[in-house]
């Protein structure tokens, strides 16, 4: 796994306080872990030294198909006790997909005393790899063709807002008493890490992520609710994982499916995705990745096309017709090919 597009430079201190922020955090995670039940094998740890950064290693070999996490419905987050009354009152906020979640989180957050305070601490306060965040940089996410998908997201996430917004304002205090420019950030912040987060309720396993925001008004209702899964969101992804999380109705569980040496990072795999589908839902690019893809812009399709003018009769008149109709008003992604050998 790869992380690209660094946006900005830090000073040596400045990174060093901020890992050492983000580590005391995971060791906090890690206790919180084990106050609330959650049962880890004494074979795996929490690790500052991954990937990705933290994540979760072999302490000791590890045969195939033992269970390393095992994590109650209890200790996940879809909708916070905190809100009971907010959701009973608002059936429209209630009966949403993942609204309640990004509301929970948020509300845990501004709670002076809760039950999540060691996982809520240690989920990122700032996701500046995600191209969400990419404000000066519109031209890099033309030439990715994630434009697009970035504004579509956008929007979605205005329309979350609205709706969101009518439980912050009827129960502020449930939010910090914050003012609503404030927590429309938050609000933000919190709907793209659980995008990047969340997993989806067992029944509906089989949905990926990638459709959380590109949903139509016709299946919105019928998408798979969310939740957050504390330790199963510390794992990172590798095509090549070598344990999977299972979802059951009542408890969750990390299971390797291979045998896993001493000392290496266990990995989930997030699915079968482009480096682009990475980079627009999670913030990172993969060095080798089979499932690439590239993205041809409108101009550049038009480009090719016009290179056979002389073998294609009427080819003003056809780019007309797919330019009328719509044709290249967006790009395409195509798979790249593997070099031969």
């Amino acid at each position: 796994m790869t992380f690209i597009f660094q946006k900005k430079q830090e000073s040596t201190l400045q990174k060093k306080a901020k890992v050492s922020l983000r580590d005391s955090r995971l060791a906090e995670f890690e206790s919180w872990c084990l106050k609330r039940g959650i049962s880890i094998s004494k074979k795996v740890e929490f690790s500052r030294n991954c990937i990705a950064g933290h994540g979760l290693k072999a302490k000791e070999k590890i045969e195939n198909g033992e269970e390393l996490v095992r994590i109650s419905k209890e200790n996940t987050i879809s909708k916070s006790a905190l809100l009971s009354d907010a959701f009973k009152r608002f059936v429209d906020v209630d009966q949403h997909k993942w609204v309640p979640v990004i509301l929970s989180l948020m509300a845990e957050k501004s709670a002076k005393h809760s039950e999540f305070d060691g996982y809520i601490n240690w989920l990122p306060d700032k996701l500046e790899n995600l191209p969400h965040f990419w404000t000066k940089n519109e031209h890099e996410l033309n030439l990715l063709g994630l434009k697009e998908q970035i504004q579509d997201d956008n929007e979605r996430l205005e329309n979350d807002w609205i709706l969101g917004k009518k439980v912050i304002s009827k129960f502020p205090d449930r939010f910090g008493n914050k003012n609503l420019e404030d927590l429309k950030k938050e609000f933000k912040l919190f709907a793209l890490l659980m995008m990047s987060y969340s997993f989806t309720e067992p029944e509906n396993e089989e949905e990926t992520k990638e459709d959380l925001f590109c949903a139509t008004e016709s299946t919105e209702n019928e998408e798979a609710g969310r939740f957050m899964l504390p330790v199963g969101d510390l794992l990172n992804h590798a095509a090549e994982n070598n344990a999977r999380i299972e979802l059951d109705e009542s408890d969750h569980t990390i299971n390797a499916i291979r045998e896993i040496e001493s000392g290496e990072e266990i990995f989930n795999s997030f699915g079968e995705m482009s480096n682009s589908r990475l980079l627009h839902m999670y913030g990172f690019a993969e060095k080798e990745n089979d499932a690439d893809d590239a993205f041809l812009a409108p101009e550049s399709i038009k480009k090719g096309i016009e290179e056979f003018k002389d073998k294609i009769p009427a080819i003003q008149a056809k780019l007309k017709l797919l330019e009328k109709h719509g044709f290249f008003e967006e790009g395409i992604f195509v798979p790249r090919k593997k070099p031969a050998g």
